[in-house]
């Protein structure tokens, strides 16, 4: 179409119908164009990002998880490490007393 024609066209419209009923049904169309776009493109698209969101959360949950099995872990090696440093030192310390008990003349 023509662009006078079209504008003649709207201007006949407008005259038959007034300008309130036009625009109102300009507005109807136009909430029904952003309706129909929403759903057709945008909740597809909410939807996947809410699973890989949920399949995010469930990976940072079992990550915190493990960390605090290896932060447990951890503790325990070094539990382990300290109180084999400390019979060593005991050992270490009691054959001292031996060798100091040994140099001493025996009083009998």
């Amino acid at each position: 179409m023509e662009p006078e024609l079209q504008v003649t066209l709207i201007g006949e419209i407008i005259s038959s119908y007034g300008f309130p009923i036009v625009s109102s049904g300009l507005l109807l169309y136009l909430v029904y164009f952003i309706w129909k776009f929403i759903t057709e493109k945008v909740e597809p698209q909410i939807e996947e990002i809410h699973m890989t969101s949920i399949s995010l959360i469930d990976k940072v949950r079992m990550l915190d998880n493990d960390l605090i099995r290896l932060q447990q872990k951890l503790d325990t090696v070094i539990e382990l490490r300290e109180a084999e440093h400390v019979q060593r030192s005991m050992d270490v310390i009691g054959r001292v007393d031996i060798i100091d008990d040994n140099s001493y003349p025996n009083p009998n």
